[in-house]
């Protein structure tokens, strides 16, 4: 299956052609084990008895080792001179971690947070650990100019695969009664064997020789903070982590507002998530091409009005089908946000400091992700309550706080790749179902207008 008019990588040497069909399996495989396990994480912890707070912990401290595990990364990749050992030992351990959480629901209701938290902390930062080395493997297997489009093309192609078995999740966590731990077990037994064959498919694929990077480029991650280095890099890490801090203050009481305020079932929170899923997969590879042709800097400004709203009409409404709605928006808008960010950055570095960069960036957005969810647990028994909900009010902080984030840093983003000339304005007329909605309402313009002139 090759994405239509992405040829280089395809017609290049057949060690390449073999590791991106093997890239493929693995991304196949862990699209499947992660997906589910970030799915479940949150209701997991529910079903655990976890308070708000606690809730708040569990979704934020794994987020803080994980992303200080990106800053030695580079110097693991610099001492052994290659990145398949760091990416192998991560899936090898990430597995370990899986079959250990199966343990925690058979413990005493005290230790289980510890042991929950302990659990996902390293489960979470082994997979983190390694993603500026697989990042860096990646973008020397992929010339410059198809590699947005790759990425859409493959994101599209794991992802529909992944689905049918999140929806399985859900119904075989539905068919236990609560109380019963068994069907997250079954699930979570799952994910490691998926996990696993990842790994196996890691093994297998061929990985470049690496570029060595000169000791003047080897940027330390404070003189990266202080603009010493990439200074394009470092404008795209803020704005990310940025916008990741104002979406995780309220990320992980979504799933506790359906659950618990609304009542929802597993099947029904997994449904709203796969519509998002689906449409995120759905625009994915147009959201690839726009940023290979027009620059990935536009696309991100395209869709930031729209991250900005969605949480804000999450204060709406509970209604089911208002909410899909809702999801269906955000797909579209996120598919566009994580793909951009992640070739923007690609982008801007150059190969030889690019796993470095891919690092740090993730280091920012890491620790953006785990300090606002503890803060979002904070605020929410401070928070007066909206429409009934104080959940609803955190959702409209959310809004705020990525409109500030936006506002500040979104502006300094410029294009660094030669692009096709194109405004925002021209870009948004450019998206499906723009041009014709476009050209229906100058129709009625002009009979609007015809009407009033021959108004007497």
């Amino acid at each position: 299956m090759v994405p239509r008019g992405w040829r280089a990588p395809w017609s290049a040497s057949r060690p390449i052609h073999r590791a991106l069909f093997f890239s493929l399996v693995d991304g196949l495989a862990a699209y499947a084990s992660i997906g589910v396990v970030e799915r479940f994480a949150v209701p997991y912890a529910i079903r655990l008895g976890f308070s708000d707070q606690q809730i708040g912990l569990f979704a934020g401290i794994p987020y803080v080792m994980a992303s200080l595990s990106n800053l030695v990364s580079p110097g693991i990749v610099a001492r052994t001179g290659r990145r398949k050992p760091l990416c192998l030992a991560a899936v090898f351990f990430q597995v370990f971690w899986l079959i250990c959480l199966l343990s925690i629901s058979g413990l005493r209701p005290g230790p289980r947070f510890y042991a929950a938290l302990i659990v996902f902390t390293m489960y979470a930062t082994f997979g983190q650990i390694q993603m500026g080395a697989w990042g860096s493997w990646m973008a020397d297997l992929l010339p410059d100019g198809s590699r947005s489009r790759y990425f859409g093309w493959r994101d599209q192609v794991t992802g529909f695969f992944a689905m049918p078995f999140a929806y399985f999740c859900a119904v075989l966590l539905d068919a236990y009664p609560a109380g019963r731990f068994m069907g997250f077990a079954i699930v979570f037994g799952m994910a490691a064997g998926f996990r696993a064959i990842s790994g196996l498919a890691v093994w297998v694929q061929y990985e470049p020789p690496m570029s060595e990077e000169p000791t003047s480029e080897q940027v330390s991650f404070l003189r990266y903070l202080s603009g010493g280095g990439n200074r394009d890099a470092l404008t795209a890490g803020l704005y990310f982590a940025a916008i990741i801090f104002a979406t995780r203050i309220c990320a992980p009481f979504f799933q506790v507002y359906m659950l618990r305020d609304l009542g929802m079932s597993y099947t029904r929170l997994t449904v709203l998530g796969l519509v998002a899923s689906v449409t995120h997969l759905v625009f994915i590879r147009f959201w690839g091409h726009l940023g290979d042709r027009f620059g990935n800097a536009k696309v991100l400004r395209v869709v930031w009005p729209g991250i900005v709203a969605i949480p804000a009409l999450w204060t709406i409404s509970g209604n089911f089908y208002y909410l899909a709605l809702l999801q269906f928006i955000a797909g579209i808008c996120w598919s566009a946000f994580f793909l951009a960010s992640w070739n923007y950055i690609l982008d801007a570095a150059v190969p030889e400091t690019r796993g470095r960069y891919i690092s740090y960036s993730l280091v920012l957005r890491g620790v953006a992700g785990a300090v606002s969810p503890f803060l979002g647990g904070l605020l929410l028994s401070h928070l007066p309550p909206l429409g009934g909900y104080e959940i609803r009010t955190l959702f409209a902080v959310s809004a705020g706080l990525r409109l500030f984030a936006g506002m500040l840093t979104l502006g300094r983003l410029r294009e660094v790749k030669p692009v096709s000339h194109l405004g925002v304005n021209q870009l948004i007329y450019a998206l499906p179902g723009i041009r014709p909605l476009t050209g229906m309402y100058r129709a009625f313009a002009r009979r609007f207008g015809q009407d009033n002139n021959a108004t007497p």
